[in-house]
């Protein structure tokens, strides 16, 4: 008897032993997965609205402009190809029957025209390793993926790929892969698929946020050409928001109709 409890607690002994060493083990791997995850330098949790009135982003246009331009008078570089496609859209603007955007067909308005005034709440959920921008309009979020690379194989999407770094206090969000049907702004100013968003996002006071958007895109533009947007933090709660869509029809030069055909 003695012998088999003496074997018991020896056998117990090393059960301990190994289970303590499993323990130290998995404390030494998170300890080091935590120090492998940089830190936040700025924490822009919460929720924020868009300030319509600040920024910079495409001005009112007409279709008999000479050229297009931003608010604050830059132009728009726009392709002759491209410039004619938005110039038609413009003229369409001015009728009853305006460009069906995807919005307007109850489809996500896109990166980076979801960044860009839209007069609905914005929260930002932060982790070191994860940001997601949830938006209010049309109940959609946008994933960033913190220190990671784009994979090699995308298919376009409306919110696009999105990866995140720091430089200093200033969050840089790299977007890739959108599909070409979402459009810069209501109006349609357009883009191709290869469209590259860069965006500075950096905090201009313990409310306010600004977003510097830089747009790439040699298919459309002849250039790269910047908007900036203005967030203010609010204490909204965001609310459901569901698009209906069993009213707006789209003709087959994309404008809106309400069951009434355009002339």
């Amino acid at each position: 008897m003695a012998q088999i409890h003496a074997a018991r607690t020896a056998l117990l002994v090393v059960v301990l032993g190994m289970l303590g060493a499993h323990a130290a083990a998995a404390a030494e791997g998170s300890a080091k997965k935590a120090a492998a995850i940089p830190s936040m330098p700025d924490d822009f949790s919460g929720t924020w609205t868009h300030d319509v009135m600040g920024g910079v982003n495409p001005g009112r246009s007409k279709p008999d402009d000479k050229v297009f331009t931003m608010t604050d008078g830059t132009v728009i570089p726009l392709l002759p190809q491209a410039e004619k496609i938005y110039r038609e859209r413009v003229a369409m603007s001015m009728t009853e029957h305006a460009f069906a955007n995807t919005s307007s067909r109850c489809l996500p308005i896109g990166t980076p025209g979801n960044m860009m005034g839209a007069p609905y709440p914005v929260q930002i959920v932060q982790r070191p390793e994860f940001i997601a921008i949830l938006f209010e309009e049309g109940w959609q979020f946008r994933a960033v993926f913190m220190n990671r690379k784009h994979p090699d194989e995308l298919i376009p999407s409306f919110m696009g790929h999105s990866t995140g770094h720091w430089e200093g206090k200033t969050l840089v969000i790299d977007t890739v892969s959108m599909r070409e049907e979402t459009t810069l702004n209501f109006t349609g100013l357009p883009h191709s698929t290869q469209m590259h968003v860069v965006e500075r996002i950096k905090r201009l006071g313990p409310d306010r946020l600004e977003d510097v958007i830089e747009v790439t895109d040699p298919q459309t533009y002849s250039r790269p050409f910047t908007f900036t947007s203005i967030l203010n933090k609010s204490d909204e709660d965001l609310i459901e928001y569901i698009c209906e869509n069993s009213k707006v029809q789209v003709t087959p030069d994309g404008r809106q109709t309400y069951g009434d055909s355009p002339k």
